[in-house]
């Protein structure tokens, strides 16, 4: 039993530290995409004027969160982009450690939990989100964190676990709302027990109303700051007016194809939630374990059938796999059990298959953000660092961080309004997914045609990044 012990030790030290390699090898930095937005709302933040000139997302200035950590990391390190991904980094080593921990204390089988550790270690959402700023793992991180704490304030009779996770679930507020499908689930078991065992479930009770009192007094402080105690759901509104052509929706089944295809045959996924699935439905009269079924199976009909929209039922597209973070651990969770099932060698053999097939897809998401380029792009950014650049603004916060927030800023916010003043001997910076993006928000950028035809030539070109000089 020693030896079985130690090698188990050795076992998960050897996990974590190989998910740190991987983590540090495919380091992925700035990709060029929201994380420009929260870093910039961290420089302002920072800088100690929160949001000045801030043209993005709405729905960033409430996830406040990333924009404190990234913050305080600018304050350590410097404002760089280095620096925004300490955090992450740090986060997606404490998540292999709460995966690990979360599945031992829940399930009491240390085989799952050294898989689950294993599958997380490995995972390509996991390792791609160690490096970029961006709020879906650490949002998933405080709702698991309070899963476990609540699971283990009902097992040993503590109330303080109960509040613990009651904050752990508001802090993941200030990241994203992802908590809003964990307190449906929460809810409908508190009715449950109630209703079949006629018993007041008070751990369950006390950590959603330390979630409410969170955001209530989150509330209550935007009324403070500017009058708008629903201040929250109001800057979520205008996101939803400000990205609709984001969430434009396909037909009903169409949208509802194009989901479950996302969640369980999307290559980036490593198909877990397809896994964990066929492990119900093989093992469907066991009983152990009910609830992380109950968790798994919850938070997928949510995010496959639940509205988007309180007004009219509208689906959630799942177009990114970030979006079903929450999801992760469960289906692990879940899929654990069929792996662990098989013989041996199989076992060993499926998990190596797992690790390869992983790698490949991890090396995949540099083709998708086209990081070759932006490093490119990146570098010939730095050769000018003199040259004034003329772009569209969030081509500009991107620009601003790689020059580390110098002030004044030499990047310029260019519109129709002003295109004709660029002065000769400066750049122009057009990415066509970028204006593309930001003139369906309804912004007036010109398009390439515009630079073709106006006295500019064309000197880079790094996929979507075209540089040009004003001659």
């Amino acid at each position: 039993m020693v030896w079985e012990d130690k090698r188990t030790k050795m076992t998960i030290i050897a996990l974590l530290a190989a998910g740190l390699i991987v983590r540090f090898y495919f380091y992925f930095g700035h990709v060029f995409s929201d994380d420009a937005y929260y870093s910039y709302l961290a420089h302002t933040l920072y800088s100690g004027e929160f949001g000045a000139d801030y043209l993005g997302y709405p729905v960033c200035l409430v996830r406040k969160g990333i924009s404190a950590l990234t913050a305080i990391s600018f304050f350590l390190f410097g404002t760089n982009e280095a620096s925004a991904t300490v955090f992450p980094m740090i986060f997606s080593f404490l998540n292999m450690i709460l995966a690990y921990t979360a599945t031992k204390v829940i399930t009491r089988s240390e085989i799952s939990s050294v898989i689950v550790l294993l599958l997380t270690a490995f995972y390509p959402t996991e390792v791609l989100f160690a490096s970029i700023a961006f709020t879906d793992m650490f949002s998933a991180f405080f709702i698991n964190s309070g899963i476990l704490l609540l699971f283990m304030a009902d097992r040993d009779k503590k109330y303080s676990y109960s509040v613990l996770s009651g904050l752990l679930f508001f802090i993941s507020v200030l990241f994203k709302i992802n908590v809003f499908y964990t307190s449906i689930l929460l809810s409908a078991l508190f009715i449950f027990v109630l209703i079949k065992k006629r018993s007041l479930n008070l751990y369950i009770f006390i950590s959603l109303s330390v979630l409410v009192l969170g955001i209530m007094l989150e509330g209550y402080a935007y009324y403070l700051s500017n009058g708008d105690f629903f201040y929250r759901l109001t800057v979520m509104s205008s996101y939803s007016d400000f990205s609709k052509h984001d969430f434009a929706q396909s037909s009903g089944m169409t949208l509802m194809l194009e989901n479950f295809t996302a969640v369980f045959l999307r290559r980036t996924m490593i198909f877990i939630p397809l896994i964990a699935v066929l492990q119900l439905v093989i093992n469907r009269k066991e009983r152990k374990n009910r609830l992380v079924v109950y968790w798994f199976s919850g938070l997928l009909i949510l995010y496959l059938f639940f509205t988007m929209s309180l007004s009219e039922y509208k689906l959630i597209p799942l177009r990114f796999t970030w979006y079903l973070f929450p999801l992760f651990l469960p289906s692990m969770m879940v899929a654990s059990k069929l792996i662990s099932s098989l013989k041996k060698g199989w076992m060993v053999l499926s998990l190596a298959g797992y690790i390869v097939f992983s790698l490949y897809m991890t090396q995949h998401f540099r083709t998708y953000f086209d990081l070759e380029n932006a490093e490119l792009f990146r570098h010939a950014v730095k050769a000018e660092p003199d040259m004034i650049i003329y772009t569209d603004h969030f081509t500009k916060y991107s620009i601003d961080l790689i020059d580390g927030y110098k002030k004044p800023s030499r990047t310029v916010r260019l519109n129709h309004e002003m295109k004709r003043s660029i002065s000769a001997n400066s750049l122009a910076v057009y990415h066509s997914g970028h204006t593309s993006e930001l003139n369906k928000q309804g912004f007036d950028y010109p398009d390439e045609e515009y630079f073709i035809n106006n006295g500019f030539e064309e000197i880079n070109r790094f996929g979507s990044f075209v540089i040009y000089e004003k001659k």
